[in-house]
């Protein structure tokens, strides 16, 4: 049975937590995520390996999400 929350519900954060849990991780990225927004984080001293870092994760979190 699917049940619908109201925006701004008490229980809406934590039910987003538990169904986004299990998404792919990448060793050289950092996630932070708060309420619905998702931030993707990766340092490295050339620019273009550390947006390969995100572009990586990204492509694993698209095919995640269309599972």
């Amino acid at each position: 049975m699917l049940y619908y929350y109201p925006q701004g519900a008490v229980i809406v954060p934590l039910l987003f937590n538990i169904y986004t849990a299990n998404q792919p991780t990448t060793q050289n990225t950092i996630v932070i995520d708060f309420a619905d927004d998702k931030a993707l984080l990766a340092c490295h001293s050339d620019p273009n390996i550390a947006a390969s870092f995100i572009q990586t994760r990204l492509d694993l979190l698209a095919s995640w999400h269309t599972e």
